[in-house]
């Protein structure tokens, strides 16, 4: 299971309301200054966190709870995009812009597909770790593809560009990964999600893409362990 820093654990505190009681308080969720100054030290791979919560919780979560979330996102990405090269710094501006103007109308699908974006971005330009860049843009992938099966019309196409996405990241990284069953089982979940995307097969679709989340949380456990 992946460790969250404070900053996503505050994004995640606030989209767990999504389906809470009304009545009951919120718990305080900290200022964008907090969030900021705790982004400094975790950097652009823990910022990411938040844009992945908000990726999954996007269709789901109620209006105060997701504006809470998207603020702490937004404050973590922009206290650490000055760590990234100009060209990310870009396309992360351009990402938090369609974010900000899909919530103003409450384009869901456009929250959720803007926030995998960011988390893209910042997980691309992250300091290297022991788990490589590719295990993230796996899960980015996935995130995409399933952002795109849940839309009131179903983005097909770019589910199977978001698949296509996902196989170059695996073939780079598939040599570092020893074990066999997790071999076959991300070919496996990579080729159900193309056939799901040809075929326009909605209970294929979110079966192969929960598969490939759980390879990937598999290959985050797994990478990350210290050599022996």
């Amino acid at each position: 299971m992946r460790h969250l820093p404070p900053v996503a654990l505050a994004a995640l505190a606030a989209l767990s309301l999504a389906g809470c009681d009304r009545k009951k308080p919120a718990p305080a969720v900290p200022p964008p200054p907090v969030l900021a100054a705790d982004a400094a030290v975790i950097g652009p791979l823990a910022a990411a966190v938040p844009f992945r919560a908000l990726a999954e919780t996007a269709y789901d979560a109620k209006p105060l709870p997701l504006d809470q979330a998207i603020a702490a996102a937004v404050a973590a990405a922009e206290h650490v995009k000055a760590l990234l090269p100009p060209d990310a710094q870009v396309d992360l501006k351009t990402q938090l812009d369609a974010l900000a103007a899909a919530r103003r109308v409450d384009d869901r699908t456009n929250v959720a597909l803007s926030a995998a974006e960011a988390y893209r971005v910042l997980v691309s330009h992250a300091p290297p770790g022991r788990v490589p860049a590719e295990v993230h843009l796996l899960d980015y992938a996935a995130l995409r593809y399933d952002a795109d099966r849940k839309a009131p019309l179903v983005r097909w196409d770019d589910m199977a560009d978001a698949t296509t996405f996902a196989q170059a990241r695996w073939n780079a990284i598939a040599p570092r990964v020893t074990d066999p069953a997790l071999h076959n089982r991300m070919a496996k979940a990579l080729a159900d999600m193309a056939a799901a995307a040809a075929r326009r097969d909605p209970a294929l679709a979110r079966d192969a893409v929960t598969r490939e989340l759980e390879v990937v949380n598999l290959l985050d456990v797994l990478l990350n362990k210290p050599p022996a």
